[in-house]
């Protein structure tokens, strides 16, 4: 079982990536600190011989949020419309160490697709976010997550 910080951690919530926008505007009438990953996402166009650029979330169906359950009970999240669960193992919801947090933060892209130079995060967590299948990049993920919780 893992151990809890008081305060606010940061924890993963899976939800329905069908409905981002629905779901992101009830966190915030929550009042709660969410963030979702973006990385930048190359497609072809039908009608021409080129491509267009979007920003995709780099774990589609997953968000980061920073919360404290000593004051916000978990259910109060997990009550939102199309929210489906707290990554978790062992039946408690883990917490992201901050490490995790300003790794990936350093990886946003620009709109052009430029990404910051990454310094001073794991290998392993590097070796993550060059992964190109969004479901392979998630399940590494949360491998990676298990394996810090173990430590």
């Amino acid at each position: 079982m893992t151990t809890r910080k008081s305060g606010f951690n940061w924890y993963v919530l899976e939800f329905c990536s069908a409905r981002t926008a629905r779901v992101f505007s009830h966190l915030e009438r929550l009042g709660v600190t969410f963030w979702c990953p973006l990385t930048c996402s190359h497609y072809r166009r039908s009608d021409k011989n080129c491509f267009r650029r979007k920003e995709v979330p780099l774990f589609p169906g997953y968000v980061f949020i920073k919360i404290d359950f000593n004051k916000t009970h978990s259910t109060t999240v997990t009550s939102v419309p199309w929210v489906k669960s707290f990554v978790s193992f062992g039946g408690e919801p883990v917490p992201v160490c901050e490490e995790i947090i300003l790794g990936l933060r350093r990886r946003e892209t620009n709109y052009w697709g430029e990404y910051s130079p990454i310094r001073g995060i794991p290998h392993e967590l590097a070796e993550i976010l060059l992964e190109n299948n969004p479901m392979k990049r998630s399940f590494l993920f949360f491998k990676y997550l298990s394996n810090t919780q173990n430590r």
